[in-house]
């Protein structure tokens, strides 16, 4: 909800002629960088009723079939149960057991998701994970194909390249995407997600609107609001790592 004065709307402000105008941009671009947000949060949904708001089930509670720890061992995703129509948060234990990316994890999860029938063109993370990962990469010792040389790229061009973000695999070509909006799990620790992107998605009931509320003394308020959930087409076209400890360098 925004609320601004008529003297703030008519106060000459550098940068903008009116500042309802401009509180209306800023709400809307906070609103969908909330959205995304909660659609990469572990987070279980939960049915809507009259007195209970109904939430979508974040991205990480879909995923059930291809799901690894860093270090690529099998792990236990959340899912969708057929009986109650709901998707279980993805239980990721007490962050014990956290660990550095590995690159032999990343494989074992594009491989998985390729044998199930998907094809990973995403490996999606926070800022730290992905950094991790392009720095190994890009490492003498990773015998990853990531110098200029390689890329076929005119030497005289004085271009530093300093990091990786396609990793062409087993499996198909995979772009290495940096989220800053992807939270961490409940201890701190964080997840990749392996995606198929055309089959996940999401769905609106109400889409972006921004209403007019009832004025509150000298100043005009309105709501932007959106009604909306996380659309999972197939589970089985994704995969999911967690218990990444974004502090720790990524190993082979």
């Amino acid at each position: 909800v925004i609320a601004v004065s008529y003297r703030a709307d008519a106060s000459d402000t550098v940068g903008r002629t009116r500042e309802l105008a401009y509180r209306i941009t800023r709400g809307g671009q906070q609103i969908r960088r909330d959205v995304e947000a909660i659609a990469l949060n572990n987070q279980a949904s939960v049915a809507g009723t009259d007195t209970v708001a109904g939430v979508t089930g974040g991205l990480p509670s879909w995923i059930e079939t291809s799901v690894f720890d860093a270090s690529g061992a099998e792990a236990t995703g959340g899912g969708f149960n057929t009986s109650s129509g709901l998707t279980a948060k993805c239980p990721v234990g007490d962050g014990s057991g956290a660990a550095g990316l590995s690159f032999a994890g990343v494989k074992t999860a594009i491989q998985s998701v390729y044998e199930e029938g998907g094809d990973v063109s995403v490996l999606m993370s926070s800022p730290a994970v992905i950094g991790a990962l392009s720095t190994y990469m890009f490492d003498n010792e990773a015998r990853v194909a990531t110098l200029t040389s390689d890329q076929g790229k005119d030497s005289s061009k004085a271009t530093a390249l300093a990091s990786v973000n396609v990793l062409v695999s087993d499996f198909g070509t995979v772009k290495l995407v940096a989220n800053r909006l992807q939270p961490a799990d409940a201890n701190g620790n964080h997840f990749a997600f392996l995606l198929d992107p055309e089959y996940v998605s999401l769905s609106y009931m109400e889409n972006y609107r921004t209403d007019t509320l009832a004025k509150t003394g000298l100043a005009e308020r309105r709501q932007i609001s959106v009604d909306w959930g996380v659309r999972c087409h197939t589970e089985k076209a994704h995969g999911l790592i967690v218990g990444i400890d974004p502090a720790e360098a990524a190993t082979a």
